[in-house]
């Protein structure tokens, strides 16, 4: 909770100046002073702030409004007349459309020096969520899109502001997973249809604009390559990347299991261009042993899922972070020769780093959301996935052939994560965690306090939660009024 201060008062040494006494009456002038509005609306949330600016209503017919502007000041509702004192007006409202509200101190043109607030009527089949503060948010703007684990339902793909507020959003049916904004402003999705990776042939990425025109799909290429649900970064060279599991018959995965003539599924990674052909392709049949597999093998069942790719990261010489789920362990790939240059977690090899300063028994369990911090280090979400360690956000720096643990964050209210996840750290130390397969995202400070908490339903998880400050809050009204025009 925040320690608020209170006020006091200081007695000013005399003689005071003519010039002194005269400041002092400018800013004590209260047709001068801003306006300190109050805005009232059953069922608003968050509680009224005038210094934030963005607010939910529930889809009321209709919502009454009540503003109260502040001495020597005068508001309006919608298009309605700017009036000074208590002005009320009841506004129709659908589900995604906003009511302005606008105040506007004395003396000025309409609207020359308004204050405006929005509030916006939220679906009723919107995400059933909590959001605590504990103190102010880092980023500012976030992407979230909660699923159903029991099953591929409808979703809403959102972006809230640091207070919780949902400021845009977008409903999809099949649900939308790996939700993110990407570089230029546009979203990008693809649809979960239930199960641990992507099989149906002819799924996706979408790429819209907020306004929800469709750019471009991007799907991965080839027979037998069906496009996963994982992952979609875009490169340097303004490309994609993409993800698939694509099987393989007739292998020998003795004397690891009783399976002499198995189909395995290989994580293949694949850069695209916009206009979806092939330019580079990894599989890690080529490159992993069935060996570092590990303790997952005995507990797959065919077709055997060796590796399960989750996570790819582009590093400034072209290179990529690769996450396998079922080796436990993060790999850097040689983007021209696809050979594996380190490997960090899972069972030893040749390649494996050296772990310093860690005292997680495993190092990594079943990780997400390999990320490149700076160059030479890397954040990872590390579920800890069938361990008897806690979750948690994890950063490492790679140098000479060691892993030194740098920064690490677990949360208390927290014994497992089964799956999914993500872990983001901004330049100021803060991160942003989706606990992966749990209903919680947090944000913590540098200093391991948490700022806030967005709690999902029972049942429900983003499969990631990750910025979305690349976009100014007022992009995303203007998308969400563009859809469905403000109330007049």
């Amino acid at each position: 909770m925040r320690r608020v201060r209170r006020g006091h008062q200081r007695r000013v040494p005399r003689p005071l100046t003519i010039g002194l006494w005269v400041l002092y009456g400018l800013m004590a002038s209260p047709a001068l002073a801003a306006p300190v509005p109050q805005i009232d609306a059953p069922g608003l949330k968050p509680r009224f702030d005038a210094a934030a600016h963005d607010y939910t209503v529930p889809c009321a017919d209709p919502v009454p409004v009540t503003v109260r502007p502040g001495p020597q000041a005068t508001a309006r509702i919608g298009a309605g007349e700017w009036r000074a004192g208590t002005v009320r007006r009841s506004v129709e409202l659908e589900p995604g459309q906003a009511v302005r509200v606008e105040v506007r101190g004395a003396g000025g043109p309409a609207g020359a020096d308004a204050e405006a607030y929005y509030l916006r009527c939220l679906p009723e089949d919107f995400p059933e969520y909590e959001f605590e503060s504990f103190g102010e948010a880092r980023r500012g703007l976030y992407v979230a899109a909660p699923i159903t684990l029991a099953g591929p339902n409808p979703n809403y793909t959102f972006v809230f502001d640091g207070r919780g507020v949902p400021v845009w959003w977008m409903r999809t049916d099949p649900p939308s997973i790996d939700s993110k904004v990407l570089s230029d402003g546009t979203v990008a999705w693809t649809r979960w249809h239930g199960g641990g990776y992507g099989t149906e042939p002819g799924v996706t990425y979408e790429i819209r604009t907020l306004e929800g025109e469709l750019v471009r799909r991007l799907g991965a290429v080839g027979p037998g390559t069906p496009t996963d649900h994982h992952e979609l970064i875009e490169t340097a060279a303004g490309n994609y990347i993409l993800l698939s599991y694509r099987p393989r018959e007739g292998v020998d995965l003795r004397p690891y299991i009783d399976a002499a003539d198995a189909t395995v599924l290989d994580s293949v990674i694949q850069e695209v261009t916009p206009d979806g052909e092939l330019v580079w392709e990894w599989s890690s049949a080529d490159h992993i042993a069935i060996a570092e597999t590990g303790r997952w093998l005995p507990k797959l069942q065919e077709p055997y899922d060796l590796t399960h790719v989750n996570a790819v990261e582009e590093t400034p010489d072209g290179d990529l972070l690769v996450s396998l789920r079922h080796t436990d362990a993060v790999y850097r790939i040689d983007r021209a020769t696809g050979r594996v240059e380190w490997k960090l977690g899972g069972t030893p090899t040749p390649r494996s780093l050296r772990i310093v300063g860690d005292l997680f028994p495993g190092t990594l369990g079943a990780q997400h959301d390999v990320r490149l911090a700076a160059g030479d280090e890397v954040t990872v979400f590390d579920n800890q996935t069938e361990t008897s360690s806690q979750p948690r956000a994890v950063r490492y720096r790679i140098l000479d052939g060691a892993a030194l643990l740098v920064d690490q964050v677990t949360d208390f209210s927290l014994q497992s994560s089964p799956c999914c996840g993500s872990a983001r750290q901004h330049t100021d130390g803060s991160w942003l965690i989706s606990w992966g397969g749990t209903n919680l995202v947090t944000e913590v400070g540098p200093d391991k306090e948490r700022t806030f908490a967005l709690r999902f339903a029972e049942g429900e998880t983003s499969y990631r939660a990750v910025p979305a400050d690349v976009v100014p809050v007022e992009r995303y009204r203007a998308a969400m009024s563009a859809r469905v025009p403000d109330a007049r």
